[in-house]
């Protein structure tokens, strides 16, 4: 297994340990789980970056990297939701996007369109992973305590905005996947 699958997959297994430090009551617990977190993402720049420089872009990695961030993320998304951090009507906002454009990327591909990543969706998954990691600390300062100088009412807004703010760029990011393939499809169509 080379380099870039590696890193992906160490992504797969922090997973569960992340998730598992946010019900656990250890001391620094919330803390460990928020670095444990942002390593993880930045597994997710470095498998790409050693992918292309080294030319160690695989099929498995091509396949199984968006599944992973997908469930490193969405993971811990669910797990804010259910300890009221994040707002269920903004999820439900990002499930939705992210499902209609998984339908249109998996049908522009099943008609051999392939369409390259834009920014705003990178962008927002920049977003996401800021929102989930302030998410995080705002759990540490839940009990009263500041984190940063920050109250929890801070923080909680603060994953609250970040995470509208995923939404929106990755909405913005979905529309211009579309547009840009808008004629391959149409054409697709009327074949």
């Amino acid at each position: 297994m080379n380099i870039p699958n590696s890193l992906t997959l160490s992504r797969l297994f922090l997973t569960p340990v992340v998730a598992l430090l946010l019900f656990i009551n250890i001391p620094f617990n919330y803390y460990i789980a928020a670095v444990l977190y942002l390593i993880g993402c930045i597994t997710d720049l470095l498998d790409g970056y050693f992918a292309r420089k080294y030319k160690q872009e695989t099929n498995l990695g091509i396949y199984i990297d968006p599944m992973v961030d997908k469930i490193f993320a969405y993971t811990l998304v669910m797990i804010l939701l259910y300890l009221n951090i994040f707002p269920l009507w903004v999820i439900i906002l990002i499930f939705v996007r992210d499902m209609g454009v998984d339908a249109f990327l998996n049908y522009a591909i099943a008609k051999k369109i392939y369409i390259k990543a834009t920014y705003p969706g990178k962008y927002k998954s920049v977003f996401l992973n800021l929102a989930v990691i302030i998410g995080i600390l705002a759990l540490s300062a839940s009990n009263g305590n500041q984190v940063f100088g920050l109250t929890f009412s801070d923080l909680y807004n603060a994953a609250y905005f970040v995470l509208i703010i995923s939404f929106l760029v990755g909405f913005i990011g979905s529309n211009t996947i579309m547009q840009n393939s808008y004629r391959q499809i149409i054409t697709d169509f009327k074949n």
